[in-house]
């Protein structure tokens, strides 16, 4: 038997290469099975999720499938979705794009601006940016990530707070009219975002929240959804 490594890369080539001839039209797509595999479906499940992470941290797909398939393995073997987060965003790959970028437009800074207030109106300790010119959109959008840990580890003692707070910013968000992804997430209902986060773990929260602050980024700056 091979690596859960080995495996998941196999899985990952297999899919994209099925995927790709039935697009083609080279080979009939299979009829619905009652048992899918489980170790199948969960890496499958974790590849879509990482490739919405990368997107949305990069705005690109990823290159490296060696790579992608090593993410997707530790995310199999049960690694946190803030530690995926923190390793693709702490990587050069990143501080490269953080520091030779151009500076974002007005537009996009003000967002930034009001983004970052609005999270740190709820932290216990305020933190000030003090005088920040215009810089990279990859940087703005690290502070915003840090400012958004920080919101959820202040409440993540209290659920309800914690809930509460999501689906009323999740809410307001959605009012921008930004594509978040999933038509749920496009929602302005702020009782179902409470509801969706009474039940959700703390991880699956905070990466909502990245998923929403970095396609709020992303589309001021680009117009793209």
């Amino acid at each position: 038997m091979g690596s859960p490594f080995l495996i998941t890369l196999i899985i990952l080539l297999l899919t994209s290469l099925t995927s790709a001839c039935h697009r083609l039209g080279l080979v009939p797509r299979p009829a619905p099975t009652s048992s899918p595999n489980p170790v199948a479906q969960t890496s499958r499940k974790n590849a879509e999720l990482l490739g919405e992470m990368y997107a949305d941290i990069f705005m690109s797909k990823p290159t490296d499938l060696v790579e992608f398939a090593s993410l997707v393995d530790a995310m199999n073997q049960g690694a946190s979705l803030e530690g995926i987060y923190n390793g693709l965003i702490h990587s050069r790959a990143y501080l490269a794009l953080e520091t030779n970028q151009p500076a974002v437009k007005d537009a996009t800074f003000k967002i930034f601006m009001e983004a970052y207030e609005s999270l740190d109106s709820e932290l216990p300790q305020k933190q000030l940016l003090g005088a920040l010119d215009p810089t990279s959109l990859f940087h703005l959008k690290a502070l915003l990530s840090a400012q958004a840990f920080r919101v959820v580890e202040a409440k993540r003692a209290r659920p309800g707070e914690l809930a509460a707070w999501y689906g009323k910013w999740a809410a307001h968000l959605a009012e921008k009219k930004v594509d978040f992804g999933i038509a749920q997430r496009n929602s302005a209902n702020e009782k179902f975002h409470f509801n969706w986060a009474m039940h959700a773990s703390v991880d699956q929260l905070q990466w909502e929240v990245l998923n929403r602050l970095h396609r709020l980024m992303n589309f001021t700056e680009s117009g793209k959804k």
